[in-house]
């Protein structure tokens, strides 16, 4: 177990190298005050509301879903059917449990930062998990949505998933094919989910969802 030093020393170069390189704060405090971790950590914290409002500022408004239900296309329901299950069903918590054991291994000797950003998004993606629409309730535009993130982007990795004969990929695939010959643009439809809007493309909205602060504090409580 790491002394409480070392906590504060992992705590400045977790934080800070997030947040410090976007400087929220005018910039350079890492270089210049990284010798005392809990003041330089508390500039970040009081930075931090006013770095989330130019986030949410930069958000653009959600645009109307006039996408049809997936429920009156016979191949997407299935596909979108079949990636929600498995995004829903997959062990979150087994996965992030085990996020965390790798992180204090690695951290007692270095406070890797590589850990703990992987372990930033796996809680990410977990809480996004929790907030897909149900099958019933779905349109095109949160199947292709769903599906982009099974392709490319936070659930990338339960693409390779086995489902009967294929990989959970393929369903992905085959939804958005499907849509794009019904003469949709998917990367404009997508646009139209509120998982859009709530959750963006990579992780430009990681800290709205995600307190890095509490995060890292939670590891040692």
């Amino acid at each position: 177990m790491p002394t409480q030093a070392e906590i504060d020393r992992g705590n400045g170069i977790m934080i800070g190298g997030y947040l410090d390189g976007r400087k929220i704060v005018g910039g350079q405090l890492y270089q210049q005050e990284q010798s005392d971790y809990p003041a330089y950590i508390q500039k970040l914290k009081d930075g931090f509301p006013a770095y989330l409002a130019k986030i949410k500022e930069s958000i653009p408004v959600q645009m109307q879903d006039k996408s049809p239900h997936i429920k009156t296309n016979d191949l997407v329901e299935p596909a979108y059917r079949m990636l929600y299950a498995t995004i829903k069903d997959d062990d979150w918590e087994k996965k992030i449990a085990y996020a965390v054991s790798i992180y204090k291994i690695i951290s007692d000797k270095t406070m890797g930062n590589v850990a703990f950003n992987d372990y930033l998004k796996l809680v990410y993606s977990y809480l996004m998990s929790r907030a897909l629409p149900k099958p019933e309730s779905a349109t095109f535009a949160d199947g292709v949505y769903v599906a982009h993130q099974i392709i490319s982007d936070k659930f990338e990795c339960l693409s390779n998933q086995t489902i009967g004969k294929n990989q959970l990929i393929n369903y992905a695939r085959a939804l958005l094919a499907e849509l794009s010959n019904k003469a949709f643009v998917p990367n404009d439809l997508q646009q139209q989910s509120s998982l859009f809007s709530r959750y963006g493309i990579g992780y430009d909205l990681l800290f709205i969802h995600v307190n890095p602060f509490e995060l890292f504090d939670m590891l040692w409580e």
